[in-house]
Formats: structure tokens, C-alpha cells, sequence
């Protein structure tokens, strides 16, 4: 009797999580549907009332929905607006599920770019789950390698490597992470071997692409500061900065681990990527779109320029805009695109 009970109210919360998406995302443009699908769902104190004790099964449906919403726009625009939203629901509704907490503040770092929301969220993890070592390395990596709070993340290594639950092995790791964090410093060759342990001892393919792309992106600013040293060089010699890469006449050509290019901008001689100014272009522009939705929240109506954003405080006014990049602003859709003007 229980069986054919728990199959028509996981039919049921099926059939009501669709509902909600369905008829809150149907009056959304097209265009933006992507980006607004999360800010309608509900929070999980309001499902947990609602899925009748079943909690975690509508935990599964909504992790489900969060590898979906990910996947669909790793693929498509990388703009990860509401992730910190729905991992948050998933861990009110089940607060035991581990890899929720694990995965969702790796995202959340990394591909949304809001560490201070993953630490958020891992602390709420700790709280209900304090025997978890992987709670407190996450929170230990985060803390030294994107915020470099170098005493709180030997902090949290360090409770890593005494939880009950730790291979003695990973202890061995979490101390000598922690014996990192005292030198107060995330060199490129510490910064890449963590992110190699991390790509090494991941249990799932999307942990496994964070981390290879992180070495990328390590991989690139190695390439970056090898190059700033050569533009340095070359302004010593010959009193200007160089307009393109191909006039450093290096011996051997850089090669970018994700088949981008370099700029230096010939006025400052500062070195870009092409891959790093593009994350940042997406950032911008999800940045601007949340914003805009954000005000159409309170106003009932986008607005009408970036200007008026920066006028109304609700985008800083001196938002750094990548090099040889503008954006065109739509405030009928409230979204941006920009517009590149630099090329190797």
C-alpha cells in the first residue's frame, strides 16, 4: 500500500514543480527565458510544506532541475544567475545531502563567481553536518585560493583533516593545505597542484570540468605574466609599449590551453586574454540583466539605460568594462550584448 502511496506523490510534486515553471516562465520573452527561470521558483521552506513529508524525493526533482538549468547554460550563455537560489532549496528541503553542498559551492565559486554565497552555503552544510570533511576542505579551498583569507582557510583545512569521517590519506592532504595557507600566499604552482588533487579526486565528470578548466585558466595567467614581463622588456628597449603580441618576436610562440589569444593594450602596456575577457564580458552581462530584472521587480518596468542604473545606485559607477569592449542595453528585454572592437 505505502508503494502505490509514494508513487502518485512523487507524480503529484512532479506534476507541481512543472506547473510552477510552466506558468511562471510562460509570460517571459523568449529572448530572457533562460536567465529568469530560477527567480520564480518557490523557496524550500514553501515546498517542504507543500511535498506532504516527502522531502527528499523533491530534493531529487529539483537536483535534477539544477544539473539542468547548469548544463544548459555551461553549453549556451554561462550566466549562472540563480544557482546560489536553487542549491539553496535543495538543502532545505534534504539538509543531509553532501554532494548538494559540495557541488552546488563549487558552481557557485566558480562558475558564478560568488565565493561569498559558497561559503554561505557550506557553512549552512557544516551546521546541520559536522562530521563532514569535504565541507570544510570546500570552504578551506575557497577561502584560499578565490578569497585568499589565508587564516580562516587553514582554519577549516585543518578542522578537515581531524573530522571522523576523513581517509587518512586526505588528512595527510588537508595539513599540508593548511601548511600552505601559513606561508599567506596562492603562487601558480601551489594554486595549480591544488586544483590537480582536486581534478584527480573527483568522484563525478562536472567537478572533474571545473577543475581542468581551472588549470586552464591558471595556465593562462602563467602565460599572461610571462608575457607582461617581455612587454616590460620591450618598453625598456625601445620607450613604447607594443601594439600586438607578434611584435615581441618571442622565440617560441604562446600557445593558449583554450585556443584564445593575447592583447596588450599599447597605452598601458597591460596584457589580456581573450578567454578571461570574454568570462568577464558574460559576467557583466549577467550582471546588468539580474540588475534590470531586479528593478523591474520594484518599478514594473526595465530601465531605460545602464545610465540610469548607475543613477539610481543599483550598478556601480565605476563598473570596470573589459578593454575594447562596449555594450548595447535593450530596455525593453532589460538585457545587454557588447560589442568587441580588439582582435589579435
Amino acid at each position: 500500500m505505502r508503494k502505490p502511496i509514494f508513487m502518485i506523490t512523487m507524480l503529484i510534486i512532479l506534476i507541481f514543480l512543472t506547473t510552477i515553471f510552466n506558468d511562471a516562465l510562460y509570460e517571459e520573452r523568449e529572448r530572457v527565458r533562460i536567465d529568469m527561470e530560477m527567480a520564480y521558483f518557490p523557496n524550500g521552506v514553501f515546498l517542504k510544506q507543500a511535498v506532504m513529508g516527502y522531502d527528499m524525493v523533491a530534493a531529487d526533482v529539483v537536483w535534477l532541475k539544477a544539473i539542468q538549468y547548469y548544463g544548459g547554460h555551461k553549453l549556451g550563455d554561462k550566466l549562472f544567475i540563480w544557482l546560489d537560489h536553487i542549491f539553496g532549496i535543495i538543502t532545505d528541503l534534504d539538509p543531509q545531502f553532501i554532494n548538494a553542498y559540495v557541488f552546488g559551492s563549487l558552481v557557485i565559486s566558480e562558475d558564478a563567481r560568488k565565493p561569498e554565497l559558497a561559503i554561505k552555503l557550506l557553512k549552512k552544510g557544516i551546521a546541520h553536518n559536522p562530521d563532514s570533511w569535504r565541507l570544510y576542505f570546500e570552504a578551506g579551498f575557497i577561502y584560499y585560493l578565490i578569497l585568499k583569507e589565508y587564516d580562516l582557510s587553514i582554519q577549516y583545512f585543518t578542522l578537515a583533516s581531524e573530522r571522523p569521517d576523513v581517509p587518512p590519506e586526505v588528512s595527510k592532504m588537508c595539513r599540508r593545505w593548511a601548511a600552505f595557507s601559513a606561508k599567506k600566499s596562492s603562487d601558480f604552482s601551489t594554486s595549480l597542484e591544488l586544483w590537480q588533487e582536486i581534478y584527480q579526486s573527483a568522484t563525478d565528470d562536472y567537478t572533474r570540468d571545473i577543475a581542468e578548466r581551472s588549470i586552464s585558466f591558471l595556465l593562462i595567467d602563467i602565460n599572461m605574466s610571462y608575457l607582461t614581463g617581455h612587454v616590460r622588456r620591450f618598453y625598456e628597449m625601445r620607450g613604447r609599449y607594443p601594439k600586438t603580441v607578434s611584435e615581441l618576436s618571442l622565440a617560441q610562440p604562446i600557445t593558449d590551453p583554450l585556443q584564445g589569444f593575447y592583447l596588450i593594450n599599447p597605452e598601458t602596456g597591460e596584457v589580456f586574454s581573450s578567454i578571461k575577457q570574454n568570462e568577464n564580458i558574460r559576467q557583466i552581462v549577467g550582471k546588468i540583466t539580474r540588475l534590470a530584472h531586479e528593478f523591474r521587480k520594484d518599478r514594473k518596468i526595465f530601465p531605460k539605460s545602464v545610465s540610469e542604473m548607475k543613477e539610481e545606485g543599483i550598478l556601480p559607477h565605476n563598473l570596470e568594462i573589459p578593454y575594447g569592449t562596449s555594450f548595447v542595453y535593450n530596455s525593453e528585454t532589460g538585457t545587454a550584448r557588447p560589442i568587441t572592437a580588439v582582435s589579435p
